[in-house]
């Protein structure tokens, strides 16, 4: 018996090169529109952008021309290797739809699942042009279709316009190349995690040249909001003082046995100084909805690090365990402390561990509480500014 994936079509059309001329797109995008318009994309167009995201992830190993020449619309299956073994396929149907009804839907589903290679398929997602799907009889026959498929052993998935705006954040390369009109800022701000710009940025928080750590407190206020409403997220009840310069930048001092800390909060950026170590993290907002935070340690031993951590690492490790006590259970960051000394605690960070004297391992709990109300008070605005519970971008 032949090996079906042996003999995959390579109907590749010349379009398909990484050559081929592309026809972009000749319109700025409205004022604040959060999507990018597929659906004013030629079919060729189409299906060249889904070839050039595709690539980015996928070893894609095969093209499938639909509905014939000259069938309007007719589209493209990609096919690729999966990633768990070269036994399995990844196919990807691209259609340059406009409008997607659901017996067009039906149709698709019913001429891949009674084709050649559907027995090798893990998972086919159908990639289309049209904003979303909407809450009527297309998301409803999508379901039916859906459990159609897993029901042949195939994870399915569609794509719309919002899932490919989403994927192609990643590349700015081909948001350029398709959209040159757009906003990189806009549409690419997470090729800037790609690249360390948080880090970079958050570094220059701690640079010992007052005008390289003003401009990146300055840019994270530009890039952030300003108004007040973000700016009072500082310790009032430990506060000894609150002081405001013209730029809006606020800076509170807090004292603990005898020994001053300074708390900062400008535009999106809130950074703290104490005598163990200084933090500067950047608050998620409606631009960047990802944070990061950099640590640098005052300690001898550790002069001139600075430790970037991410997001997640925040979320999960770091944050929401106010009040808690110093162990494992509760601090996500305490990996315990040592057996032939109970006031050493052995304190976990991304990619190293260090040792902290009680009182050092009590600032760091102190300080994550501190950020834990800034954290929340910003992601609670994110969730009130796109009406979203549990939204993705707190996992």
């Amino acid at each position: 018996m032949t090996d079906p994936l042996s003999d995959l079509p390579q109907e590749w059309p010349e379009f398909l090169a990484p050559d081929a001329p592309v026809s972009a797109s000749k319109a700025a995008p409205p004022l604040g529109e959060p999507l990018l318009d597929f659906s004013a994309m030629s079919g060729t167009t189409f299906e060249q952008f889904c070839w050039w995201l595709l690539r980015k992830d996928y070893r894609l190993a095969g093209c499938k021309r639909l509905g014939g020449e000259g069938k309007a619309q007719g589209g493209i299956d990609l096919f690729a290797f999966d990633a768990q073994g070269i036994s399995r396929l990844s196919v990807f149907e691209c259609k340059a739809w406009k409008t997607f009804d659901p017996t067009r839907l039906t149709k698709a589903i019913d001429a891949f699942l009674q084709g050649p290679w559907a027995a090798s398929t893990r998972t086919f997602t159908m990639i289309v042009a049209q904003q979303d799907m909407g809450g009527g009889q297309l998301a409803l026959r999508w379901k039916t279709e859906k459990e159609r498929l897993k029901q042949a052993g195939i994870e399915g998935d569609l794509w719309t316009a919002h899932t490919l705006t989403q994927r192609v954040q990643n590349y700015p390369d081909i948001l350029s190349k398709f959209f040159p009109w757009h906003s990189i800022e806009l549409f690419a701000n997470r090729w800037m995690e790609r690249v360390s710009f948080y880090e970079v940025v958050s570094k220059a928080f701690f640079d010992p040249r007052e005008s390289v750590a003003r401009w990146a407190r300055d840019l994270f206020a530009q890039i952030g909001t300003s108004s007040p409403e973000h700016r009072a997220a500082l310790p009032g009840a430990q506060s000894d003082s609150v002081e405001s310069d013209d730029d809006g930048y606020l800076a509170s001092s807090l004292e603990i046995d005898g020994v001053c800390r300074q708390v900062n909060r400008h535009g999106n950026s809130w950074h703290f100084k104490g005598p163990w170590f200084s933090l500067s993290a950047v608050l998620p907002d409606r631009r960047f909805a990802r944070a990061s935070a950099a640590i640098s340690f005052a300690r001898p031993d550790l002069s001139g690090i600075t430790l970037t951590v991410d997001h997640t690492w925040l979320l999960r490790k770091f944050l929401f365990g106010s009040n808690a006590p110093l162990t494992p259970t509760y601090r996500g960051f305490i990996a315990g402390v040592l057996p032939q000394n109970a006031q050493q605690y052995l304190v976990d960070l991304p990619n190293c561990r260090i040792f902290f004297q009680e009182e050092g391992a009590r600032e760091i709990s102190h300080v994550a509480d501190l950020l834990t109300n800034v954290m929340r008070d910003a992601l609670v605005e994110l969730e009130k500014a796109w009406s979203a519970v549990d939204f993705p971008f707190v996992k």
